[in-house]
């Protein structure tokens, strides 16, 4: 009779096997799915297998025992007592005993045939040959699942006990380390570590001879470096220690012990040990993304970070697979930077993911000015939103700055894009978690409201006055504009990015990293719908005449859905991210993506109408002149306008860094952008030369707002924001 232990297993491992299958397909179907997601599924895989074995083990207990006297009640209670939860002691005193889940069926039938005395005493005179008959019949079978659970508990207790020697392994290294308060850290691992948001006390530790950095530990997580990591450039060091801060704030190592754990019990089953292969393998690109937030950096520069780990030196140094840590090898290091080619967007700085959202200004021609800012939904002010207007065409009705600082305010991290109140009230993100009220006329601030994380969104201003903005934290917030109360707030299942439009009638959209659009009711934040995009939205939604709502996806996809139901209308697919559109008079519809190239598309069906490559990614999000001229810029470190009917080049304006903030367009054509030199420029709309440039003291990496009276507002990663007239 075969082990009802081996049995469970059997079934768990079954239902394990199928749930693996299930998400190894949809993983691979969506590749570019965002990690975070691809690790809870994984998670998910090994929480399968646990449950699973644990759900098929207390099965007996339901079995109901019979009346009669044939001891069939004393069989069931032996089940249970070797099975239910202390199921190894009954494999180790009672496992050939144990029946399966099929006997137990048969010995629980309700209503069991009567037999006379005279058949009852020819059955009990019968019994011992038939005993005897069965005995020798069951032998083999017995003798079998003997030894497939002698297996089994041997590879158990070997795979748990190679765990209980990493364990003992770590417990060693953390004695051998050296304490290294965070007080005492270099200026850039103290930055990371008050961008993360982290309010809790960490152990870093420093140990001679350790290969890189690494998270230690399962009760108390430790952070260990190297002692020589000075010998490595600080950039390197405060990515690493991000990413070792990010698989700490996930709590990455309990779960990649719980995976352990379930894999020991499964030893035998390869999909247990894929499974937690996956589970942490995502959980690295997980945290590289988490941890390019907070160091700022682009993908390829936290790619050749993670290389500079990579050195023949440190080859043969201390490192460990370790149970309860996460140590890296060099083998996970290669699939870390190969990862970002998938483009799982990183942010180069806090300010930057507002770029790469999209940001150019608005509104300028009064007409089309009228459009933008009037209904119910955008105040009438001369700049209320991410590139000024619902068309996202980053024209102002102002112009006449001559480069001159009128005041400038600061914040304690990067400053990101802002919009302008009908008041002058200039409304800014910052990356220390805080959303700004500015007096326009004199920089002072009036007010500021508290988030759980960065705000790298683009306040909207209401009609009413109500502000509207979204935070790292995964919740989008509606603000009172004059006193910076709560009003309500929304929660998504990702990190909130781009910047909110109200639609005419009051309907605020929204893109998460959950990969979703929102429509909200702006009075109270009840949802109308939400769409699915292919991966996470960092696109700032653009809204057509029509009230058709424009937005890109980093799946690579433009959508344009009815702004009413969510429908979707039609796609648009290029071949990497696309950022934030813009919408030209006549309808059509400008975006940039990651591939390096702009494209213009019919706003009614989404046919491609012409495309222009440049030399490097673009993260910008394109304005449009009153002539149709299209000017974006790119990562080639270029501004370039193009003739909007056929995609020709007009003129490029060579910067000497990136650009990835979105240009702005003034009422006299001339076109306001920054640069990640430290330097924002004027330039001549028509020629593309240099009218004016002003050098700050960080990257301009923020879309600027004009104001009324032509002042231009701009934020920088120095942590301040700029009004110069």
């Amino acid at each position: 009779m075969e082990s009802s232990v081996l049995t469970h297993l059997a079934f768990a491992a079954t239902q394990g096997a199928l749930f693996f299958c299930a998400i190894w397909v949809v993983s691979r179907v969506f590749r570019r799915m965002p990690a975070i997601w691809k690790c809870w599924l994984w998670r998910m895989v090994s929480v399968k297998f646990a449950l699973g074995l644990v759900f098929l083990i207390s099965l007996p207990v339901v079995v109901a025992p019979q009346k009669e006297d044939n001891g069939a009640v004393s069989r069931v209670k032996h089940v249970f007592l070797n099975t239910a939860p202390g199921f190894a002691q009954g494999l180790a005193f009672g496992l050939n005993q144990a029946p399966s889940i099929r006997s137990l069926r048969a010995n629980s039938q309700p209503h069991p045939p009567l037999i006379s005395q005279k058949q009852r005493s020819v059955s009990s005179a019968e019994t011992p040959p038939a005993t005897s008959a069965a005995s020798a019949q069951a032998g083999p079978s017995i003798q079998f699942s003997t030894v497939l659970g002698a297996i089994w508990l041997a590879g158990l207790l070997i795979v748990f006990g190679r765990g209980a020697l990493a364990l003992k392994r770590v417990k060693g290294i953390l004695q051998d380390s050296d304490d290294s308060p965070l007080s005492q850290a270099p200026e850039g691992m103290v930055r990371v570590f008050d961008r993360s948001g982290w309010r809790s006390n960490i152990r870093v530790r420093v140990l001679q001879d350790l290969a890189a950095p690494a998270l230690l530990g399962l009760v108390k997580p430790t952070i260990v470096l190297p002692s020589d990591m000075d010998s490595t450039s600080p950039e390197a060091v405060s990515s690493a220690f991000a990413h070792e801060l990010a698989h700490l704030k996930r709590r990455d190592v309990a779960w990649i012990f719980f995976a352990e754990a379930v894999r020991a019990v499964f030893w035998f089953h390869p999909f247990a040990w894929l499974a937690c292969r996956e589970q942490r393998i995502e959980a690295e690109i997980a945290a590289d993304r988490l941890a390019r937030t907070w160091t700022e950096t682009s993908p390829r520069e936290y790619a050749g970070h993670l290389l500079e780990w990579i050195d023949p030196n440190r080859q043969g140094r201390i490192s460990v697979a370790a149970v309860p840590g996460l140590i890296p090898s060099t083998h996970e290091l290669i699939t870390r930077v190969k990862a970002m080619s998938l483009r799982r967007y990183s942010g180069r700085s806090s300010v930057a993911l507002g770029t790469i959202l999209g940001i150019p200004l608005a509104v300028a021609l009064a007409p089309v000015m009228f459009f933008a800012i009037t209904g119910q939904g955008l105040a009438a002010s001369p700049w209320p939103k991410f590139h000024g207007g619902l068309d996202n065409s980053g024209r102002g009705a102002g112009s006449g700055a001559v480069g001159i600082k009128k005041w400038s305010f600061a914040t304690s991290e990067n400053a990101g894009d802002p919009a302008i109140g009908p008041d002058g009230t200039i409304y800014i993100g910052s990356g220390d978690d805080y959303v700004y009220a500015l007096d326009g006329s004199k920089g002072t601030k009036k007010w500021r409201f508290k988030t759980n994380l960065m705000v790298t969104s683009t306040p909207a201003v209401a009609s009413d006055g109500t502000i509207y903005v979204g935070s790292q934290d995964q919740k989008l917030y509606a603000l009172n504009g004059e006193t910076g109360a709560k009003k309500w707030s929304f929660a998504t299942h990702g990190l909130i990015y781009p910047a909110p439009t109200i639609g005419l009638d009051g309907t605020v959209y929204i893109g998460s990293w959950d990969g979703k659009i929102y429509a909200l009711n702006g009075a109270n934040g009840v949802k109308k719908w939400e769409f699915q995009t292919a991966g996470p939205v960092t696109s700032d939604p653009a809204i057509g005449k029509d009230g058709t709502v424009y937005v890109g996806s980093h799946g690579g996809s433009l959508y344009a859905l009815n702004g009413a139901t969510g429908a979707q209308k039609w796609s648009f697919t290029a071949e990497e991210a696309t950022n934030s559109p813009s919408i030209g008079a006549d309808g059509t519809v400008y975006i940039g993506s990651w591939d390096g190239k702009v494209y213009a598309l019919d706003g009614s069906n989404g046919t491609k109408k012409w495309e222009t490559q440049t030399g490097n990614e673009i993260y910008a999000c394109p304005a449009v002149g009153l002539d149709g001229t299209v000017y974006i810029g790119s990562t080639d470190h270029r501004v370039y306008a193009l003739d909007g009917k056929t995609g020709a080049r007009k003129w490029a304006f060579v910067t000497g860094a990136p650009v990835e903030g979105s240009p702005a367009i003034g009422s006299d054509g001339t076109i306001y952008v920054g640069s990640g030199d430290q330097h924002f420029y004027a330039i001549d709309g028509k020629t593309g030369a240099k009218i004016w440039s002003f050098a700050g003291q960080g990257e301009f990496n923020a879309s600027p707002a004009i104001g009324a009276d032509g002042t231009i507002y701009v934020g920088s990663t120095d942590g301040t924001i700029y009004a110069l007239h």
